[in-house]
């Protein structure tokens, strides 16, 4: 049975014992002020407080003086066990609690089965939990089990960095073990975020982007593709920052001059932070997708989702113009592939890009380019091997796709969860918990994201 609140036992004893707040102030040494927010329920110690044993000795201490009072049932020891076993060990809501467990199991990639074997508890069992179904008996007694098993399980440089991203801290606060855990227990007991943000910038992009607007911007109507009357066959090797930024460049150049009309395959979990500031080739690299995209070319896009979730949907927003033509088809790898090494891969029917450097070092390793017909058949198998692994991150119809959205939606794995839609902006939604998002743009153009990721789901569900 769930012990009762902390302020509804902390009430039983006073009535119980007939004392005051006043008399428990004065028996215990704790402030009236003190005694007055446990009694309100706005505060509760922690379960191995010294207020704990401070409340227990002077509840014992005032019970003492009653003689049809049992010494066993009333003393110290007693007082201070059940006083613990109704601390929820919370400054925020249960519901807060379990969303940010459910954030940092999602951002860590970690399986259900995972956590049932090291806590020794049934899978079911932990998926009812996670789920809401049920909640632990003593819960500053999980919290202790799942914040150690956490700060153990989590010590790798990937993981640490996604945590820290996570929780808003620097890494150098996480380096430690124990310095870990006490991060885990105040993020899960103390943060209130609002676990929607990330669904409600996603649809909010969507809502203000004005598609007319960016065609003007870049051309898009009037952009014409270059074309080279003949292609020289080459492979370079590119290291340091800026040689890694102009090998992506001729990738591109070499894709779009180019007249292979093969699917592109891109995937890559290079930390981003320096290619990211640099405008000039920002722009350049979407003039570069841009013309590609104009050329007809088909793009499949494996993105890195296992980061903080706001940061992911900031992510996809230079995207967005891109998803606009129908020619992007977004995907994610269900587990981490970034740690001790990042990957990069990108193979079009005329050129293949790959580099891999190791964590920490990136400007010290190199890329390798390529467009020899001897190397092109090798990585656009490898492409294919990797794309096979990737799940649909999203599946993304524009107005003239309707039919096939429907074919999508009527799939009886399609007919899963509660079934639950509302109205935001100019966008409808359309969720089944649990399993898909369907965000609808009805303003022109017309175009249709129906998200399976689960942590985009979830966010979604906490919109309703």
């Amino acid at each position: 049975m769930t012990p009762a609140p902390f302020s509804t036992q902390l009430k039983h004893f006073m009535d119980t014992i007939d004392c005051s707040a006043s008399e428990l102030s004065e028996a215990s040494s704790l402030s009236s002020s003190v005694i007055s927010r446990y009694l309100s329920g706005l505060r509760e110690p922690f379960f191995d407080s010294l207020h704990i044993n401070a409340l227990a000795e002077g509840l014992a201490q005032l019970a003492s003086s009653r003689s049809d009072l049992s010494p066993d049932d009333f003393s110290k020891r007693a007082i201070a066990d059940s006083l613990a076993r109704s601390i929820t060990g919370l400054e925020n809501t249960y519901s807060d609690f379990l969303d940010n467990l459910r954030s940092v199991i999602s951002a860590l990639d970690i399986s259900n089965v995972s956590i049932a074997k090291a806590l020794n508890y049934d899978a079911s069992y932990v998926s009812r939990l996670l789920s809401g179904a049920r909640r632990p008996s003593h819960l500053p007694d999980f919290i202790e089990k799942i914040t150690s098993w956490l700060a153990q399980h989590c010590d790798q440089p990937y993981q640490i960095r996604t945590l820290a991203a996570l929780l808003k801290i620097e890494e150098r606060q996480l380096l430690a073990l124990e310095d870990r855990k006490a991060q885990l227990i105040h993020f899960l007991t103390t943060n209130t975020g609002d676990n929607a943000a990330p669904a409600q910038t996603f649809v909010d992009m969507i809502n203000s982007f004005d598609f007319d607007a960016f065609v003007k911007e870049i051309d898009y109507d009037t952009l014409k593709v270059p074309k080279a009357p003949f292609m020289r066959r080459f492979s370079k090797v590119y290291s340091g920052l800026e040689p890694m930024k102009q090998a992506d460049l001729d990738w591109l150049k070499g894709t779009v001059l180019s007249r292979a009309d093969d699917d592109v395959i891109i995937f890559s979990d290079m930390p981003i932070s320096e290619m990211g500031t640099d405008e000039e080739f920002v722009k350049k690299y979407s003039l570069g997708l841009a013309l590609m995209l104009k050329r007809g070319l088909t793009v499949h896009m494996i993105h890195d989702v296992h980061r903080p979730l706001e940061e992911m949907v900031l992510g996809l927003k230079s995207y967005i113009p891109m998803y606009m033509t129908g020619q992007i088809r977004p995907y994610y790898f269900p587990s981490p592939t970034a740690g001790t090494f990042h990957h990069l891969l990108k193979v079009s029917g005329s050129a293949a890009l790959e580099g891999t450097v190791i964590d920490g070092h990136q400007l010290e390793d190199r890329y390798y380019l390529t467009s020899k017909e001897a190397d092109l058949p090798f990585y656009r198998a490898k492409a294919a091997h990797l794309l096979g692994c990737a799940r649909p991150l999203m599946h993304i119809f524009l107005g003239k796709d309707f039919p096939a959205l429907q074919a999508y939606l009527r799939h009886p794995s399609k007919q899963k969860g509660e079934l639950l839609t509302m109205d935001y902006g100019h966008s409808h939604i359309t969720l089944r918990k649990g399993n898909y998002v369907l965000v609808s743009k009805e303003k022109s153009p017309v175009i249709h994201f129906c998200i399976e990721l689960p942590q985009m789901v979830r966010a979604f569900e906490a919109l309703f």
